[in-house]
């Protein structure tokens, strides 16, 4: 836990509001920042919670801006997202969580990127993205061999970029992004990383994907 959350804190960007969706995302978090004091410029709404009256007054005593959000807006995640947006703040979630309709993801590492639709991120950016990430696995976990939640994490954010690149890159990167995927589930993270640095190399290459 303490390997994906250290992670996740050092990939938001400044005054990001994390949608959270499971509890060791929110309420680990949440500890991180009020225990330890790391990233207290992050925002992390509990998503499960929305549906909570409570909750949703509560959100403004955590994030006064969300004050500027109606109350009813609150409930929706799309509409809460939509009303982040138009104020211009970066959404992030973990890349096990889809976003929202009208929404798309864009790889930041084991956090991605809530954007409109209509500014989607190229495929080969995805791609190149996912790839910069993954060929440093062997260094993300040196020590954190142990820690499942951060390796899924790692894996469910590769498959994602795995996915963006079958629709755009050649047999020979996606056969050794399969490698590496293969050796990551191995328990090879260096042969892993290594692999993906080697697919970076071809993606940024110069030449057409």
């Amino acid at each position: 836990g303490d390997a994906f959350l250290g992670r996740a804190f050092a990939q938001a960007p400044p005054g990001a509001v994390w949608m959270a969706n499971t509890d060791f995302e929110a309420f680990a978090g949440l500890y991180w920042q009020k225990s330890l004091g790391r990233r207290p410029d992050v925002t992390i709404i509990v998503t499960p919670r929305l549906r909570s009256e409570w909750y949703r007054r509560d959100l403004e005593t955590v994030a006064p801006f969300l004050a500027d959000v109606p109350f009813a807006d609150r409930k929706s995640v799309l509409k809460l997202v939509a009303q982040l947006r138009q104020q211009g703040r970066t959404v992030v979630a973990s890349s096990m969580v889809s976003p929202p309709k009208g929404y798309v993801a864009r790889p930041l590492g084991v956090l991605w990127e809530w954007l409109e639709a209509t500014n989607a991120p190229p495929d080969d950016d995805v791609l190149r993205r996912v790839l910069q990430d993954c060929a440093t696995w062997d260094q993300q976990l040196d020590g954190a061999h142990v820690d499942r939640g951060f390796s899924q994490a790692l894996r469910a954010s590769f498959a994602d970029g795995l996915r963006a690149a079958r629709r755009v890159a050649p047999p020979r990167i996606l056969d050794t992004m399969q490698q590496a995927l293969a050796s990551f589930d191995a328990g090879n993270a260096p042969k892993a990383a290594e692999s993906c640095a080697a697919a970076l190399v071809m993606a940024t290459s110069g030449s057409p994907l």
